[in-house]
């Protein structure tokens, strides 16, 4: 469905149900559907958005200090505040890469980058409308589609709000269940008062 809408598109929820609470992620609700109101969240509004989600930098960005590998990170079910966050970044310190696994349908993006307290990581890129707008710059192509990215990224400005979130807890063969460290949107934080950066 997520194809039908734009960035900030305002939309009614179907069916909403409280989610199983399971830390970090108190904030989730199940939805049958979502449906276009039609409006769009006002422009004044959406730095405030952003805004309200920032973390400072003396304090672990979800609640509690992630677990680190050395390209990721991550939080055990169970721990953590929240399960999104905004961390401010300049566009300069984004590289995006992109790869195809063989087999798989959809083109694999990654993003590296910098940030306090945690480091320098490789991030999932789950920005499904900076994705499909890529895609449609440069088709399929990992080296174009990774381009793409880096150009959108580019007309944001000097800074970007990048909107980190954590995904629900799985076993990708460890042994244990983790919550992965993913960046889900890119912002321009041109806008934003310099408490958030």
């Amino acid at each position: 469905q997520l194809g039908n809408f734009e960035r900030w598109d305002i939309v009614d929820l179907v069916g909403p149900r409280p989610a199983e609470i399971e830390p970090p992620h108190v904030e989730d609700v199940w939805v049958q559907a979502l449906y276009s109101t039609g409006k769009s969240v006002p422009l004044e509004s959406r730095s405030t958005i952003l805004r309200e989600t920032c973390v400072h930098e003396f304090k672990p960005y979800f609640g509690t200090p992630l677990m680190q590998t050395h390209t990721s990170a991550y939080l055990r079910p169970g721990t953590g505040e929240r399960s999104l966050v905004t961390a401010i970044v300049p566009s300069h310190d984004l590289f995006f890469e992109a790869s195809r696994r063989e087999g798989a349908d959809e083109i694999d993006a990654r993003v590296r980058l910098k940030l306090p307290g945690v480091g320098v990581k490789l991030l999932p890129v789950k920005d499904h409308y900076l994705l499909c707008q890529a895609e449609r710059a440069a088709g399929m192509d990992p080296a174009q589609l990774a381009k793409a990215l880096r150009q959108a990224v580019d007309e944001m400005g000097k800074t970007v709000a990048v909107r980190l979130g954590l995904s629900r807890g799985f076993d990708s063969g460890r042994g244990e269940r983790r919550c992965w460290l993913m960046a889900d949107g890119f912002f321009s934080a041109e806008e934003l008062p310099n408490t958030c950066r």
